[in-house]
């Protein structure tokens, strides 16, 4: 990723976050702004891991859990075990 993006990224998760937008229900769904962004990168990265996704995204280990329990929750989202190690978990 080059700089630029990089902070324009970082530019809008501070702004998003000073202004509680996180929080609130994003485009009337159930889900909040960050929960759509955890869905977006899913489906976007093929077989991508939680603890990618919380390198990703910066996100809290415990918040993303708390996202990724409710997906599975609601089967929006999969978890698989990786062949070559089942203690980590694909995300579909």
């Amino acid at each position: 990723m080059d700089v630029h993006t990089n902070q324009i990224r970082n530019f809008n998760r501070f702004y998003t976050s000073h202004l509680g937008i996180l929080n609130n229900q994003f485009l009337d769904s159930p889900y909040s702004l960050s929960e759509i962004r955890v869905l977006y990168e899913i489906d976007i990265h093929e077989n991508i891991t939680a603890k990618a996704l919380c390198q990703l995204l910066q996100l809290d280990k415990g918040y993303l859990s708390r996202i990724l329990k409710l997906f599975n929750k609601n089967n929006i989202i999969q978890k698989t075990p990786q062949k070559e190690d089942r203690r980590l978990t694909t995300l579909i």
